[in-house]
């Protein structure tokens, strides 16, 4: 397990991720195509990373943050949803997919949402500000409150 460690301009494509991080920070970051499997994030911060295209086999984000990030494509349904709790903001998250996913009271501020499949997900509760939601999908999506 890696605590309180501050990561800066690492490129995780050629480095080894430890299977947690509990409150760290990730500035500038790249994980683009990365394979993420079985990592939990707690309570960690995501600032300016490219996370385009990563694969999330059951990787868990508890009570973790993204802020001008880029994440294109993620497929966030192939998380581990146990106690799955994000905030986005200024994310492009264009054709990325919460496909069934309980994520009440999540945040979304600024960002690109645009072609992203939200079907039969619950955002009761959730704050869509100021976003692009172009093509994005609610078919059966719960949007209450």
């Amino acid at each position: 397990m890696v605590e309180n460690k501050n990561y800066s301009k690492t490129n995780f494509t050629t480095e080894k991720l430890a299977s947690e991080y509990d409150c760290c920070t990730f500035t500038d970051c790249n994980f683009e195509n990365m394979q993420i499997g079985n990592t939990t994030f707690l309570e960690c911060e995501f600032i300016n990373c490219n996370l385009s295209n990563v694969k999330l086999n059951t990787t868990s984000f508890k009570e973790s943050s993204f802020d001008k990030c880029k994440l294109l494509g993620v497929n966030f349904n192939d998380c581990n949803p146990f106690l799955l709790q994000f905030t986005f903001a200024d994310c492009d998250l264009s054709l990325a997919s919460f496909y069934q996913l309980d994520i009440k009271n999540t945040s979304f501020k600024a960002c690109n949402l645009s072609e992203v499949d939200f079907c039969e997900s619950n955002l009761t509760g959730s704050i869509l500000d100021n976003c692009d939601l172009s093509k994005a999908i609610f078919d059966n999506t719960n949007l209450e409150k």
